[in-house]
């Protein structure tokens, strides 16, 4: 469960994997306290690049302060927001209707050593870390529940949503559409995406995730009908294609970025149809 998420950039940043029989790890086992009973004849050894992971309820703990910049933080938030919507979508196309009610499936990890600093200053955006291992603990081989008390603590993956809004912008998580103010540019976006999350529909996932999309990557951009946002499309398509392609010639870090991942996401899956809804509805908010 989850895999096709994984694989679709939600799991962790490897950089190399190594199969290795029980044997030759026996030590390493062994200071783990891993029972010989419990062990697999085969172990696959993942390496992956130093990172600092923060949950949803530390990051927003961490910018309860009134001398936070609100502007930085919105845009953070923005960013972790569209990541989540596109995720669950991603787990939903995998059958995955319910998740914990204490995002124990997912983690933000910065690439920054020093996570206070990160946490302070806001300014690298976090990739979202999906815990495949934590799903699959609460399911059996059949996908069914293991038990009714599972149930309980479960919620939909639009409430989930929901839930982590209200979380990382300090808002108590009572069922209802959370009071966000408009204090910059991303507040109206983020509470149009609560309202549409709150009403659970089959389409509240998408709306919500374009919505985003359309005010983190778009900006101030307008459009008087669907050509005007085809042109745009086609524009910003082919300036990202000369810019990629010298960035790889000068072996940029930056094409690694979430960000970057995200906005080329953005640009092969949009169409002009949609992106002219989606700046129609963002004016309605």
């Amino acid at each position: 469960m989850g895999r096709h998420a994984e694989r679709s950039g939600f799991g962790p940043t490897v950089l190399a994997e190594i199969e290795e029989p029980e044997l030759s790890l026996r030590n390493l086992l062994d200071q783990a306290g891993i029972e010989p009973s419990q062990r697999s004849s085969i172990y696959r050894l993942v390496i992956m690049p130093p990172l600092s992971l923060c949950s949803f309820h530390s990051l927003a703990a961490h910018n309860m302060h009134k001398a936070m910049n609100v502007q930085r933080y919105e845009h953070h938030v923005c960013f972790i927001m569209l990541q989540l919507l596109c995720a669950l979508k991603v787990l939903q196309s995998d059958g995955v209707e319910h998740l914990s009610n204490n995002f124990k499936e997912f983690l933000l990890t910065y690439r920054a050593i020093d996570l206070k600093t990160s946490l302070d200053e806001l300014h690298h955006l976090p990739k979202l870390l999906l815990l495949r291992e934590t799903m699959e603990e609460e399911y059996d081989d059949f996908n069914a529940p293991l038990s009714s008390s599972a149930d309980i603590q479960r919620v939909g993956v639009c409430r989930y949503a929901l839930r982590a809004l209200c979380t990382l912008l300090n808002h108590k998580m009572n069922n209802i559409i959370p009071p966000i103010l408009e204090r910059t540019e991303f507040s109206r976006s983020l509470r149009r995406c609560a309202e549409l999350l709150h009403m659970d529909k089959s389409s509240s996932l998408t709306e919500a995730k374009n919505l985003l999309e359309f005010t983190f990557f778009c900006g101030r951009v307008s459009f008087e009908s669907e050509l005007d946002a085809k042109l745009w499309l086609d524009e910003r398509r082919s300036h990202e294609v000369n810019r990629v392609v010298r960035l790889l010639a000068d072996r940029a870090e930056s094409l690694s970025e979430p960000r970057e991942r995200m906005y080329v996401q953005f640009l092969l899956s949009a169409t002009p149809r949609t992106l002219f809804q989606t700046y129609r509805q963002f004016n309605q908010c």
